[in-house]
């Protein structure tokens, strides 16, 4: 019995490309997609997680981390490690409000998710100001001082404590904590009042 020769579709070969198609496709390569780069601000709409901190950092004087500015980036560094997500405001130069014979403010905001409740996240950052030199014990109030974290926000905990008021009782005052907050926070709302932080700027 003869075997039935099996038929084999013939496999076309690419032919080659000329070498102006080749030079052609060099010069208009495909696009490429960009990546988008995502907003520092909080998106509007979001509200605030239980633990979602914001924390003022302000230095006018040099201590045992640096000038003033070192010492703001150097605080960063470490709450990058204590707070998760870590976003950061610029650094503002503002003057002095309630005591004027002393050096310009560097400011700060920055917020994060907090690892534990307000109290313990208070510990933690009178640490941190004591290893940037702060003495509470000695300082003038409303004085120079080589750093200074406040707690402003605590998630949408209102708190009067002996030791502790959130969100901070002068925050609302002071444009040089709602500013950078707003770089960042800008459709955030005091939670004692509902009121947009950003009415409170004149």
């Amino acid at each position: 019995t003869r075997k039935q020769a099996t038929e084999r579709t013939p496999v076309k070969k690419p032919r080659p490309r000329s070498r102006a198609a080749l030079l052609r496709k060099r010069a208009n390569p495909p696009a490429r997609r960009r990546k988008t780069r995502r907003s520092r601000e909080i998106p509007r709409g979001t509200n605030f997680s239980e633990r979602t901190v914001a924390l003022g950092l302000g230095a006018n004087t040099p201590g045992p981390l640096g000038k003033p500015e070192e010492t703001l980036t150097y605080t960063v560094e470490r709450l990058r490690e204590l707070l998760t997500g870590l976003m950061c405001s610029r650094v503002y130069r503002t003057e002095p409000h309630h005591r004027r014979d002393q050096p310009w403010y560097y400011n700060q905001v920055v917020i994060g998710i907090a690892p534990a409740g307000p109290h313990r996240l208070l510990t933690l950052v009178q640490e941190l100001e004591r290893l940037g030199g702060r003495a509470r014990e000695r300082e003038l109030r409303f004085g120079p001082r080589p750093l200074d974290i406040d707690i402003l926000l605590y998630g949408s905990l209102v708190l009067h404590a002996a030791d502790l008021y959130v969100p901070h009782p002068r925050m609302h005052r002071r444009p040089f904590v709602l500013e950078p907050l707003l770089e960042i926070a800008p459709h955030w709302n005091d939670p004692r009042t509902g009121v947009p932080w950003r009415l409170y700027l004149p």
